[in-house]
C-alpha cells in the first residue's frame, strides 16, 4: 500500500464569502419581486414593509414632486403618520439629508442615526426618489454588503415605481403639490422620461410649469444608430391638442423607418 500522509492536499473550490446581512437583504429582494406581480401601486409601500420586516429592516419611501422641491412619503396603512393635513410626510429636497441623496445619487448616513440610510431611488437615470432604510441594530451601515444590498433593494423599488405609475393614480398623487390642467395630464403621459443616459450620450428636459404646461413638450428615440431628439411648441386655442397629433406622426414616421 502507498503511504499518501504526505501527499499535497486538494484545496476546495473557491467560493466568496457571504455575509449572513447579505443573505437576509438578498431574500429581501426575491421577496419583494415575487410580491410585485399582483401588488396594486396602491399597495406597494406596505408589501415593500412586508418583505422587509423578517430582515430587521423598516423602509419608506419617498417620492419627488414634480417641481423637485420636496420628497413625498408613500403612504403605508401600517406605518406612515400623517401630517395635520392629512398627506404622508414629506422632507425638502435642500437642507435634508434624504435631498442630498437625491441630489448627490449617492447613499447618505446619518452621525446622529447611524442605523438609518437614505438610499437614491433611480429608473435608469431617471430619479425617482430616495428610500429611508431603518436597518436592524445586528446591520453594520458601514458594512458595504449591507449598502450594496439596500442599493439593490432601491433600483428594485425604481423599477416597480415606474411599472406601477401607469396603473393607478396612488404614485401620481403622491407626487403632486396641485391640481393639474387637462393639458398637463395629457402631455406628461405621452413624454418620455426626463432624463436618459447611455453609453454614448445623455438626455434631460424639463416642462414647466409643471401643472400647466399648455402645448410644449418633446420626444427622443434611442436605439442602436437612430439617436433623435425634437421639441415640440404648439399654439392655439387648445394646444395640447396640437402637440399630440405631431408627436403620433414623427413617432409613426421613425417607427415606418421614414
Amino acid at each position: 500500500m502507498s503511504d499518501d500522509s504526505n501527499a499535497i492536499p486538494t484545496p476546495a473550490p473557491w467560493e466568496p464569502a457571504i455575509s449572513p446581512a447579505a443573505t437576509e437583504l438578498d431574500r429581501v429582494l426575491r421577496e419583494i419581486l415575487r410580491a410585485s406581480h399582483s401588488t396594486k401601486g396602491s399597495d406597494l409601500a406596505e408589501m415593500f414593509n412586508a418583505a422587509a420586516r423578517p430582515a430587521g429592516l423598516r423602509l419608506v419611501v419617498y417620492v419627488v414632486d414634480y417641481e423637485q422641491v420636496s420628497l413625498h412619503a408613500l403612504p403605508d396603512s401600517d406605518s406612515d403618520v400623517p401630517t395635520p393635513d392629512g398627506r404622508p410626510p414629506l422632507i425638502t429636497v435642500d437642507g435634508s439629508l434624504g435631498g442630498r441623496a437625491f441630489t448627490m445619487i449617492a447613499i447618505q448616513a446619518s452621525a446622529q442615526s447611524p442605523n438609518r440610510l437614505w438610499i437614491p431611488i433611480l429608473d435608469g437615470t431617471e430619479r425617482l426618489g430616495v428610500l429611508e432604510a431603518e436597518l436592524d441594530p445586528r446591520h453594520d451601515p458601514d458594512d458595504p454588503a449591507v449598502r450594496d444590498g439596500c442599493a439593490a433593494i432601491a433600483g428594485l423599488i425604481g423599477h416597480l415605481l415606474q411599472s406601477k405609475n401607469g396603473l393607478g393614480d396612488a404614485v401620481q398623487l403622491t407626487r403632486r403639490t396641485g391640481a393639474m390642467s387637462v393639458g398637463s395630464e395629457l402631455l406628461w403621459r405621452l413624454v418620455p422620461p426626463t432624463t436618459f443616459a447611455c453609453n454614448e450620450l445623455m438626455l434631460a428636459a424639463v416642462l414647466e410649469p409643471s401643472y400647466d404646461v399648455g402645448g410644449d413638450g418633446y420626444d427622443y428615440s434611442v436605439d442602436a444608430e437612430a439617436r433623435i431628439w425634437r421639441c415640440f411648441k404648439c399654439k392655439g386655442d387648445i394646444p395640447y391638442e396640437r402637440f399630440d397629433c405631431p408627436h403620433c406622426g414623427y413617432r409613426f414616421d421613425a417607427r415606418a423607418g421614414r
